[in-house]
């Protein structure tokens, strides 16, 4: 508790401006809710997203420690924080627009609900938000009878489930949504699906695909489906023969030492490399290392090594903000 206490101390000091006044968002809600003009609620959602999508940038920037370290004193002393810290503002503000793009999923406006579903995909990437509220909101948003608003989901259960860092019963609900879900004559929509389902990538525990359970079962059908859930061992000569050039030093390594490059790099900056985050100069090592995985093997191999970093790491973030990163390296978007 001392610690606890300290930290919270250390937190409180960290006092900033709001980065959007509650009566803005108790307005937003009122138009989403009452207002029958459907371009009105439509622009209102717009305010919303991008509010939100502020508030997970920033904060992508705060460290693993200050998440954790919240989340445990949120318990103690919510609105203290709240009301005095930049993580606080910024966990508060994510939360009070998802409350306005929960209801929002339903309203008779597939305009709404498309805005509403892309906007939660920024609420679960930011980690503050109620996981088994996303996975069900999402997973429902994969029925829309509008397809636009079926793509926005799917494309925000994949910010979900790279967001998350282990199987738990939220992010099994949103494989086997997503599962049920492959099979869709739309292309554009299975692209979608498909694409979310790789992001899961990090969440599956290689012994989950080797139980003999329900759980088990859902990710070996996913294992089916997506070839980047298999994870062959490290001694099979495909993984440890591959070498890798970094162009700055010219040094070859295997796929394995990419990954502990990465995890070496990951640990010595635990903040990541947001804007004004982490080493400029480990910032472009990570990048170079991305660069020369998609010269090798493209996609398939920096896939590969992503993956890998993600079972491997202990730093809370690091996964989603090597996607970030490596953004727009070959044909990787973060």
């Amino acid at each position: 508790m001392k610690i606890l206490s300290r930290f919270i101390e250390k937190l409180s000091s960290l006092s900033v401006e709001a980065p959007a006044e509650v009566n803005e968002f108790t307005a937003l809600d009122s138009i989403v809710r009452n207002n029958p003009d459907v371009a009105e609620r439509r622009k209102a959602m717009d305010t919303v997203v991008q509010r939100a999508r502020s508030f997970r940038l920033g904060l992508d920037g705060m460290s693993a420690n200050s998440k954790l370290v919240y989340a445990m004193a949120s318990q103690i002393d919510s609105r203290e924080l709240d009301a005095t810290t930049e993580l606080g503002k910024l966990a508060k503000g994510i939360r009070r627009a998802s409350i306005i793009m929960f209801p929002a999923t339903k309203d008779t406006d597939a305009g709404v609900r498309c805005r509403a579903f892309s906007g939660l995909g920024e609420s679960a990437a930011s980690t503050m938000v109620n996981s088994d509220f996303i996975a069900r909101y999402l997973g429902k948003g994969l029925k829309d009878s509008d397809l636009s608003a079926r793509i926005a989901a799917a494309t925000s259960l994949g910010e979900f489930l790279g967001a998350c860092a282990g199987a738990s019963e939220p992010v099994c609900d949103a494989v086997v949504a997503l599962l049920d879900c492959v099979d869709d004559p739309d292309p554009d929509f299975h692209e979608a699906v498909i694409a979310a389902l790789r992001r899961g990538r990090g969440c599956v525990p290689q012994e989950a695909l080797e139980a003999s359970s329900p759980e088990g079962e859902i990710w070996r059908r996913g294992a089916a489906l997506i070839p980047e859930w298999r994870v062959p061992p490290p001694s099979e000569p495909e993984i440890a023969s591959l070498p890798v050039t970094v162009p700055s030093g010219g040094t070859s390594f295997s796929e394995a030492e990419a990954v502990e490059a990465l995890l070496s790099i990951y640990t010595d900056n635990p903040d990541g490399f947001a804007p004004g985050y982490g080493d400029p100069g480990a910032r472009a090592k990570v990048r170079e290392i991305g660069e020369a995985l998609n010269r090798q093997a493209g996609m398939e191999l920096m896939l590969r090594v992503h993956t890998e970093f993600a079972r491997s790491t202990h730093v809370f973030g690091a996964p989603r903000n090597l996607e970030h990163t490596w953004d727009q390296i070959g044909d990787w978007r973060g």
